[in-house]
This record gives structure tokens, C-alpha cells and sequence, in this order.
């Protein structure tokens, strides 16, 4: 189970980290962008998210910066290393996941697109490196922040809840003020207008709690 956590405040980050707190604390990565999409730093840590982490970072403090949290009880993974930290990285773009693809589908897929490891979060990655339609083929859970040549994006199926707010502050776990993303769908996150732009629609019927 993952958390995924997205805020122009500290504070808010902090704050959105307590209600999705059941959600992982394994491991932890805190990203910071600036408002062209840039990743100005990336810091991965084993162990429970504390907000000390923004000591780090304090030296960015004159520009507007966007933070995303990622926080992380690996479903699959049981060697926990710095290695399968979110986010994924390929190509120079970047992939923050909560969900799971699962074995038998995995299996498939991996062969499909020549992936070798077992993190099915870089595979989502270099899946939709190349176009959404391939999230058809998904049979799993998603829910994914995507940064892919400075753009970044969102988008979720119909199993993960992923929520969000006017100032763009972003949840898996709902909170005051929410609203729920469409599934289905890639929205366009506009750092800089503070808004999300709709971009397209995908389809992902595979529903693996159905046997």
C-alpha cells in the first residue's frame, strides 16, 4: 500500500501525511519541482516519513516550489532498498504509483515490453512512456503522479481513490475540501495556473477482485 501527496505548503504536506499515515511508512520520498516542472531535489529515505526531511531542502526557499510525498508499505517487495523508492525513473521521466499489477498479469506484460525486474511500478512507467492506451493491458490497480518531459500528469483506474483540491493539493486519502479524480482519465497538472486540464481518456476494465 502506498501514499501518494502533493502540495505547494509544508504544512499541508505535513498535515495530508497524517491522514494517509495507515497508508505506508516503510519507506518515504519527498520530491520538490519548481512551477516549470523541474525536479530541483529528490530525497529517499528507509523508515517513516518525519517532516525533518524539509530541512534538507530549505535552501530552495526562493522560488515557488511544489512538493510531492511519496510514502510506501511495498506490497511485493521484501528486500526494501533505496532501489524501489518511488519515483521510478526511465528515460528521464519520473512515475509516483499506489497499486499493484497483478503476478499473472505481470508476468505477461513483462515479456511484452522486454522489462526484467519485478517492480511493476517501473514497468506502469515505461508503459506509459510511450503512450497511455497501453493501460488497457493493466490488470491491477493504479494510481500514478507521471512527470514526463516536464510535464506533469495524473491519473488513476477505478480502484484507487485519488483526491484533489483548487490550491492542487493532491491525496490518496480524502481530506476537507476534496474532490475525487475521475478514473480513466490523464489530467494535465498546470503548476503555474493551479489547475488541472483534462488531456484524454484511457480504458482499464480489468478489475483483478473479480475471479
Amino acid at each position: 500500500m502506498c501514499g501518494i501527496i502533493g502540495s505547494f505548503s509544508k504544512n499541508k504536506i505535513i498535515e495530508l501525511s497524517n491522514i494517509n499515515s495507515t497508508r505506508g511508512n516503510k519507506t518515504f520520498s519527498l520530491s520538490v519541482l519548481n512551477v516549470d516542472c523541474e525536479i530541483l531535489r529528490c530525497v529517499k529515505v528507509i523508515g517513516n516519513f518525519s517532516e525533518s526531511v524539509f530541512n534538507d531542502i530549505d535552501n530552495l526557499h526562493n522560488q515557488e516550489l511544489y512538493y510531492i510525498l511519496h510514502i510506501q508499505s511495498p506490497t511485493k517487495v521484501t528486500n526494501i532498498t533505496t532501489q524501489t523508492i518511488h519515483p521510478a525513473i526511465y528515460d528521464d521521466n519520473y512515475l509516483w504509483h499506489n497499486g499493484m499489477i497483478i503476478e499473472r498479469n505481470m508476468n505477461v506484460i513483462k515479456e511484452r515490453y522486454e522489462y526484467e525486474s519485478d517492480w511493476d511500478t517501473g514497468l506502469i512507467l515505461k508503459m506509459v512512456t510511450d503512450s497511455f492506451d497501453n493501460l488497457t493491458e493493466i490488470e491491477g490497480s493504479f494510481g500514478c503522479l507521471l512527470l514526463k518531459n516536464n510535464n506533469l500528469s495524473i491519473f488513476r483506474n477505478n480502484i484507487i481513490p485519488m483526491y484533489f483540491d483548487d490550491d492542487l493539493n493532491i491525496s490518496s486519502a480524502e481530506f476537507e475540501n476534496s474532490t475525487k479524480i475521475h478514473s480513466n482519465t490523464v489530467y494535465g497538472i498546470d503548476l503555474k495556473n493551479k489547475r488541472l486540464n483534462h488531456l484524454k481518456e484511457f480504458k482499464n476494465v480489468h478489475n483483478p477482485y473479480k475471479f
